[in-house]
């Protein structure tokens, strides 16, 4: 009898271990779906090492959409190449690229802002994956930013990359107006930087080796070894002595990477001796760089950017080379003197039309020549030393350069 006890009492305790390990193992899966998400993520976020936010992919994707309840479930991947930092807001970008001509695009781009719906659920190791951040909110709600509760942010290391899971829907009231309908949908990410123990705290409004007080140090020549023997070292000193420049939190210059929009804002903005400026609301409905906001607004007040469609800057996008020589044109007051000037270009067929005329300006004053092949590349992301080299001849700061002002 007490051996059939024992029996019962083992075969109990089995099944209670069964259904506790049952429990453990659902719970798992859906806390580790961003670690085990199968495939490819849909959106892939990068912030790469030195801060910059790149993406690829489109949440709208390739397929024809129909008004439904369901919607489809997307997953979006974020890297994170730099410091620890946490995700406090989302937003979404949006580009129409084809609607039916028997509508205007702005009545179908609002149309597509109302009645697309997104939710947005946490997908990452020991959370669970059906915890949503944000519930059913219109692409309208997000072009304008949504600010997330505290107890939903979360913070990413440069070791655990993390992922949300995305459902798009149409609502089920959309109209005709959205048939037949493609469209870009970027996703941004808004992410200041957690500080650690070993951080020191400062504003972030100023330069990373800026502490607010003045040393003796601070009047030291500062070596950048990344510069010498550089074919734009003279220009690159010369706007560092005029701090029209400054190396990162890292001490670097980086000039062969390309530069973005936002850091050319910042570069043409303090070439100009402009004032940043803030403002109560924004330009742009895309979000902007805190470090450089204020100068993306003064250089957008005063027309050097114009910015793109629906309100976009693009702040993290490189900038190409006849779309920087068309923003120097602009701040610069490059004109052309002689209209007969034909530029000796094997590509310059390939220069757009509405930069045409700003590349003849820069190369009649000298400010751009080419490259050795006798090509401009216009299409081409221009380097950070090549648009340090445009503004030193601009400023005449040697005299080998044009003095233009």
């Amino acid at each position: 009898m007490e051996n059939k006890k024992k029996l019962v009492k083992t075969i109990f305790e089995f099944l209670v271990f069964t259904l506790i390990m049952g429990f453990i193992v659902t719970q798992f899966m859906g806390t580790t779906y961003a670690v085990m998400s199968p495939g490819n993520p849909n959106v892939v976020i990068t912030i790469d090492k030195d801060g910059r936010v790149s993406q690829e992919g489109n949440l709208f994707g390739d397929d024809l959409w129909y008004p439904t309840e369901e919607g489809r479930d997307g997953v979006i991947r974020i890297y994170n190449n730099y410091k620890k930092t946490k995700l406090t807001s989302l937003g979404v970008a949006v580009e129409l690229n084809k609607f039916r001509e028997d509508y205007t695009e702005d009545a179908v781009y609002q149309s597509f802002l109302d009645n697309m719906k997104l939710t947005i659920k946490k997908g990452r190791w020991l959370e669970f994956g059906d915890t949503s951040i944000v519930q059913d909110r219109s692409l309208a709600d997000f072009r304008d930013g949504i600010e997330l509760e505290e107890n939903d942010q979360l913070t990413i290391t440069a070791t655990s990359p993390i992922d949300l899971k995305y459902t798009l829907r149409m609502d089920e009231e959309a109209g005709n107006e959205l048939q037949n309908l493609s469209a870009d949908i970027d996703f941004l990410i808004t992410t200041p930087i957690v500080r650690t123990n070993d951080d020191k705290p400062r504003d972030d409004d100023k330069p990373a080796n800026d502490t607010g007080v003045k040393t003796v140090a601070e009047e030291a020549v500062v070596k950048y070894p990344e510069i010498e023997g550089h074919w734009a070292h003279d220009c690159i000193i010369a706007l560092l002595e005029e701090k029209i420049i400054q190396g990162d939190e890292f001490g670097r210059i980086r000039p062969d990477d390309y530069i973005t929009r936002a850091e050319a804002a910042v570069l043409i903005g303090k070439a100009l001796k402009l004032e940043p400026k803030d403002t109560l609301i924004p330009k742009y409905v895309d979000p902007i760089p805190k470090w450089a906001a204020g100068y993306v607004n003064v250089t957008s007040e005063e027309k050097i950017f114009k910015g793109y469609p629906f309100g976009l800057f693009k702040a993290n996008n490189n900038i190409t080379r006849e779309e920087m020589i068309a923003v120097l044109a602009r701040a610069f007051k490059l004109a052309l003197d002689d209209e007969s000037i034909e530029l000796p270009f094997t590509d310059k067929d390939d220069i757009g039309n509405w930069a045409l005329e700003h590349v003849r300006a820069g190369f009649e004053d000298k400010v751009i020549l080419g490259y050795p092949d006798n090509t401009y590349k216009p299409q081409n992301n221009i380097t950070r030393a090549e648009a340090f080299t445009i503004i030193c001849k601009l400023l005449g700061y040697h005299d080998t350069h044009t003095q233009k002002l």
